[in-house]
């Protein structure tokens, strides 16, 4: 061994020390000043890592125990993005599935969900050392591929870190308050998966809202959002590895990366941008399995239809389309093998969605698909089930279109860019907007079919006719956004080469003024929320949340006062996310229970004994938010119950009170 000179020694000895003594001030600066959110997020980034790492690993083990990896080619190395991201996507499936079953057996507590993933990440240990060594080999991920140049590159990667940094704000969204995260944190609160009474969300598929729990088990909502954040970004290597490399300008990327709405679904917690990733997945691995007559496919993109299903009922339609293209859709293959392909396809997809037929059928008490079919199938547990669907369906309607369907598809692009929000509003908006472009560009879509994308085609326009159909919320239809990019960003490069000089410099003016459009767009939803200030640490987050929604300080006055024992009915408010004790959430739109207990009782001292007999401690009220939701039936209540409760309110002090929102301790 060469003798090293102590001066050496010591200097790298003195080196050494001053790394962990600069290292250690300078984290201590950025913890504090000028940018303490972004430090601070350190916890929720490692959960995100860690949770894809244990994913990727356990996927690419469930491909090599089933040498579905070989028989599909994705083993070889100029597949390895493919093979990353199928990894991915299907270790979660386990996932979700082993939350379900801990969870129906009652160990759904942090300590339990740590074991679970325990098991489950130790099932991909093995291949975490091949899947780090091959990251680095050559231009196999995006951001490898020189052939994309910087332009795109630099667009894709600005996308990418506003939606981190936006992601950094805690949720604000809608749904994610009432159900994508109200839901896990009631779980995680009861210990268990069970029956939610007055909540027919909690009968919807959700193996997305497991996989927030796990995160919300390790304390971290932000991380949740970051996940998606990653599956969006995921969603984009789905169309850098399904688009034509090596064939010009890719516009399929940009149509994506610079669209409002992915940004905007994929830095909250609602379940789109990850159905949207399973969509994609799906459709790709049966259009693959078309092209190269391979039926090891259809069981991939079964398994990803299967699992996208169990994201959102919509989701179902992904499997159902597949497999009737496959048995119907012109190609050499006799029709027995398109029996056995349509089968793979769809068995494989209906084995994931089962778990969530047979969780409903037990607790709603026969119904395998509520809210779908109540006449067909009663839910016997559900409270006025017939009444509940029909509810639910009523208020989806306000955005079907009115006329004949074939005219209504005719006027759909001029009636989303002259009303856009007549395709969702509120917090349905958010899917809205970058739509525009690809609607203007959407008959170029049809010069792909040259380029072998007529499966793609059909099933994406098949999709539109069905959803067009029923309900056009715009939102439901995002799953198919990326494959329109594709589509049309593909009939745009064909279109460019066959254009001159001055015809693509106004076209490229005209695009250029859209994308610009889109980021004032996007602009103008953000600046609704505001997550910026909280994002970069500049205010706290409680705070933050107190400024923007108005319920929150009562529940930070719950997790000072109340006893952990307590148990608040909320009147008035949807939003139970943020609670810190056991509560009751009567969801709009349903017949409230509150209804029946005021009119059945005699006076409001009888109503609060009821109260207390079904086991409540304590009542969280937000008037403010009950007339805003009055068309929603919060506050359905009979002459005779109107009176009831308002004397029992009458005949309490609350124990906390804004402009707004009070809580009440309910008299024993």
């Amino acid at each position: 061994m060469e003798n090293v000179p102590m001066p050496a020694l010591r200097t790298q000895g003195f080196l050494a020390l001053s790394g962990v003594f600069a290292g250690g001030l300078a984290l201590l600066y950025f913890r504090f000043s000028p940018l303490p959110g972004l430090v601070g997020r350190i916890w929720d980034v490692l959960l995100v890592l860690a949770l894809s790492a244990m994913s990727a690993g356990t996927g690419r083990s469930l491909l090599r125990w089933s040498t579905l990896d070989k028989k599909t080619g994705l083993s070889t190395d100029d597949r390895f993005g493919d093979l990353l991201i199928w990894s991915l996507g299907l270790g979660l499936i386990p996932l979700a599935l082993g939350l379900l079953g801990i969870g129906i057996f009652g160990f759904f507590t942090p300590v339990g969900i740590a074991l679970f993933t325990l098991v489950w990440g130790a099932a991909g240990a093995p291949e975490w050392r091949a899947v780090l060594n091959q990251i680095g080999q050559g231009p196999r991920l995006p951001f490898q591929d020189p052939g994309l140049g910087w332009g795109i590159r630099a667009v894709m990667a600005g996308s990418i870190l506003v939606g981190i940094t936006v992601a950094f704000a805690p949720p604000t969204y809608y749904d994610s308050l009432v159900y994508h995260l109200a839901l896990p944190l009631r779980y995680l609160q009861e210990g268990r998966i069970g029956f939610v009474p007055y909540n027919h969300y909690a009968h919807f598929p959700q193996n997305m809202e497991l996989i927030f729990a796990w995160f919300l088990s390790a304390g971290s909502d932000v991380s949740a959002q970051l996940f998606n954040v990653l599956l969006g970004a995921g969603t984009g290597g789905l169309l850098w590895t399904m688009g034509r490399r090596n064939e010009g300008r890719r516009w399929d990327l940009l149509l994506y990366v610079t669209a409002p709405c992915v940004l905007l679904l994929s830095t909250e917690t609602y379940v789109e941008m990850p159905l949207a990733f399973f969509t994609t997945l799906a459709v790709w691995g049966t259009d693959r399995g078309v092209r190269e007559r391979n039926r090891a496919w259809f069981v991939l993109a079964g398994l990803a239809g299967g699992f996208a299903s169990g994201i959102k009922y919509t989701g179902v339609l992904t499997p159902l389309l597949l497999t009737a293209l496959l048995l119907f859709w012109r190609r050499d293959r006799a029709f027995l093998d398109r029996v056995r392909d349509g089968f793979c396809l769809g068995g494989s997809a209906f084995a994931l969605f089962l778990p969530w037929m047979v969780k409903n059928t037990v607790f709603t008490g026969g119904n395998p698909v509520f809210p779908f079919l109540p006449s067909l199938f009663p839910a016997k547990n559900v409270f006025m089930f017939a009444e509940s669907s029909r509810a639910y369906f009523d208020v989806l309607a306000q955005y079907k279109g009115t006329r004949p369907l074939p005219i209504e598809l005719l006027m759909m692009p001029f009636r989303y860019l002259m009303n856009a929000p007549s395709f969702g509003g509120g917090y349905d908006g958010v899917a809205i907007g970058g739509w525009a472009l690809p609607l203007v560009l959407a008959p170029l879509a049809l010069l792909t079919v040259r380029k072998e994308r007529g499966f793609l085609l059909a099933f994406v326009g098949i999709h539109v006719l069905i959803w067009a159909s029923f309900r056009p919320v715009l939102r439901f239809l995002f799953p198919l956004f990326p494959l329109v990019c594709l589509l049309v960003g593909e009939g745009v490069g064909i279109a460019w080469k066959e254009m001159s000089v001055w015809p693509r410099r106004v076209s490229a003016l005209v695009g250029g003024l859209f994308l610009i459009s889109n980021g004032m767009l996007f602009y103008a939803t953000e600046d609704v929320r505001g997550p910026l200030p909280v994002a970069l640490g500049l205010i706290s987050r409680s705070e933050y949340l107190s400024r923007k929604l108005d319920y929150y300080p009562a529940m930070l006055f719950m997790d000072r006062e109340l006893p952990p024992d307590a148990n608040v009915l909320f009147i008035g408010d949807q939003r139970s996310y943020y609670c810190p004790r056991r509560h009751l959430v009567p969801m709009g739109l349903l017949p409230t229970p509150l209804r029946g207990w005021a009119e059945e009782s005699k006076d409001g001292a009888a109503f609060g004994k009821t109260l207390r007999q079904l086991g409540f401690t304590h009542l969280f009220l937000n008037i403010k938010e009950a007339k805003r939701l009055e068309g929603y039936r919060v506050l359905d209540l009979t002459e005779h119950g109107r009176d009831v409760f308002y004397s029992f309110l009458g005949g309490l002090t609350p124990i906390f009170s804004t402009a707004g929102t009070m809580v009440f301790e309910l008299p024993l």
